[in-house]
């Protein structure tokens, strides 16, 4: 589930229509759009890592 929640942004990125030439200013005006699709997989990362190492702990700890 974790690996369609990173996926499916990605659809929404697109690939910059330079004008006049210039694919730097083009990149530039969508940096936006990429930062907040590497924040978004930060923090799904963040998320599955605390939920994989806390059931881990669990399993140390609970001697049931």
């Amino acid at each position: 589930m974790l690996a369609i929640a990173i996926t499916l942004p990605v659809v929404e990125l697109h690939a910059p229509r330079p004008e006049d030439g210039d694919l730097a200013a083009a990149y530039l005006k969508l940096a936006p759009d990429y930062a907040a699709y590497v924040l978004s997989v930060i923090l799904i990362g963040l998320y599955w890592a605390h939920s994989h190492f806390s059931g881990k702990l669990l399993e140390k700890t609970c001697l049931l």
